[in-house]
């Protein structure tokens, strides 16, 4: 359900004190707002970056043999996309504690290839963070005091361990969403691989259906999309997690960034409410109903589509 829907028994009632209906009701949207995974990870970092008078901050994890940027504030896209450290430099650039490492003067020239140089030039001193997690993926903080910004006297250096610990406890458990902000592979089959699958469906007498998913209401400008690393980060989990969900046996393509085709191939018809209903609660948890209800899913009709009819429309040519 999604807010629009929860708005609509959100109605003030006249005869009672609005202030204190029109709090309930923010303070329950904030509630549906920040139920997901998600959500717990994004609030997490920006409130760890704004307590401690920080506007520049990388979150990170690590992916494969790199530690990469899940979660970006501040910093140009050019620097969330080239922060891209090796798991063998993890010991020099992050305490090993709940401690800070920090990095001034020359010390601090040991990242000078990982920013872009807009953000170079400005930058006064880096600090570290390793989080205490509880998890299988490691997660670490780096936050950077910059001659751009206004608020340059407050900033809190030494990070207490109250805020290492609160922020670890809140965003830890998220280990899912975690992996899926991590992770940034091409989800596409090649079109001789989906020729390969297709023709085996058909030969074996499986049905095939086909959803699409339609992502253009919730991230309505493609423009912006290419332009802003959290939400290409979004963008991108959420679909690392359908395709995941999807499985090897069937088929996940993206046409565009807002079109997305899903063929499943079964020896029953498949019941494509049933379908839909699952894969949209498997996603709420993780991003939350406010995202996951302005996903249109639609199925198309296959039914008289022959082999090579059914690979136009998973690849959008039709």
């Amino acid at each position: 359900m999604g807010l629009m829907h929860h708005a609509d028994f959100l109605e003030v009632d006249r005869n009672k004190d609005p202030g204190s209906s029109v709090s309930r009701s923010v303070g329950l949207l904030q509630k549906i707002i920040a139920s997901s995974e998600y959500d717990r990870v994004c609030s997490g970092f920006s409130g760890f970056c704004t307590g401690n008078g920080f506007s520049r901050g990388l979150l990170l994890t690590a992916h494969t043999d790199y530690i990469v940027p899940i979660a970006v504030t501040g910093f140009d896209l050019t620097t969330a996309r080239r922060f891209i450290l090796n798991k063998s430099s993890i010991s020099a650039v992050f305490p090993d504690n709940t401690g800070v490492k920090s990095f001034s003067g020359a010390r601090k020239e040991y990242f000078s290839q990982l920013f872009s140089s807009h953000e170079w030039s400005s930058l006064d001193s880096i600090y570290t963070v390793s989080l205490s997690v509880s998890g299988p993926l490691p997660l670490y903080i780096l936050c950077a005091s910059s001659k751009l910004d206004d608020n340059r006297s407050e900033y809190i250096t030494d990070f207490s361990g109250r805020s290492i610990l609160r922020i670890s406890e809140q965003i830890s458990c998220c280990t899912e969403v975690l992996r899926l902000m991590a992770n940034s592979c091409d989800i596409n089959q090649t079109n001789d691989a989906i020729a390969s699958k297709i023709s085996g469906a058909f030969t074996a007498g499986m049905k095939k259906t086909l959803l699409k998913l339609d992502l253009s209401e919730l991230f309505p400008d493609e423009q912006q999309l290419n332009l802003d690393f959290t939400l290409q980060t979004l963008h991108s989990a959420i679909l690392h997690h359908v395709y995941r969900k999807v499985g090897a046996s069937n088929i996940m393509y993206q046409v565009s960034a807002h079109d997305i085709r899903i063929a499943l191939f079964s020896s029953q018809p498949i019941d494509t409410e049933i379908y839909k209903l699952l894969l949209t609660e498997s996603l709420n948890g993780l991003f939350g109903t406010h995202r996951v209800s302005r996903i249109l899913c639609t199925f198309i009709d296959t039914s008289n589509s022959s082999d090579t009819e059914f690979k136009n429309l998973i690849l959008g040519e039709r």
